[in-house]
């Protein structure tokens, strides 16, 4: 992922949008150790990259249902009988508003509004999602596999076919004459 991104970074024809997805990227900071999804870091990086110059408000709104922040900020624990803060605090705190201007009801009451804003992704837990992608991993691998494997033993059978069909075409003086006669084992 951070190949891919050093290279968007290098070869883009959009310089300051790439910089300005950078910003974002480290403002509203998740990090793949929690997350462990690549591809939940791949969609906020391509989220942050389409709104780089874009509407304030559309962003926050963006980022309030982009999967790796919910993820990373624990919101998908979150349920209304236990609103969990941590993504409330963070975005008044960090994100938005800064330290002191706002209050503990605020961040409580924005914490209760965000148990009911999943953004679609209702069913994402870190353990679920991993365990998907280790699944589709896994399945490309055993394909790669599977596709090697049954290469080689194409391989084998078509050397034993061309073994077989050159023992039984070639004439003597073309396979050892010598062998055909009998002479040597």
């Amino acid at each position: 992922m951070v190949a891919w991104w050093v290279d968007q970074i290098i070869n883009t024809s959009f310089p300051l949008q790439e910089k300005i997805t950078l910003f974002w990227h480290g403002h509203f900071a998740t990090s793949f150790r929690k997350v462990r999804v690549p591809y939940m870091m791949y969609l906020q990086n391509k989220m942050f990259r389409g709104n780089a110059l874009g509407n304030w408000q559309k962003l926050i709104t963006d980022v309030s249902q982009d999967p790796a922040m919910l993820v990373y900020l624990d919101n998908t624990t979150s349920r209304a009988n236990a609103p969990n803060e941590n993504y409330a605090r963070e975005l008044m705190a960090l994100f938005t508003l800064g330290e002191g201007h706002y209050s503990e009801d605020d961040i409580k009451a924005a914490a209760r509004a965000f148990t009911g804003w999943d953004g679609g992704y209702a069913w994402i837990t870190t353990s679920t999602l991993t365990q998907r992608y280790n699944l589709a991993k896994d399945l490309v691998n055993l394909r790669s596999r599977e596709q090697r494997g049954s290469m080689m033993q194409r391989r084998r059978m078509s050397s034993a076919a061309y073994r077989l069909k050159t023992q039984d075409v070639l004439p003597p003086e073309k396979r050892g004459a010598r062998k055909w006669l009998g002479i040597i084992s």
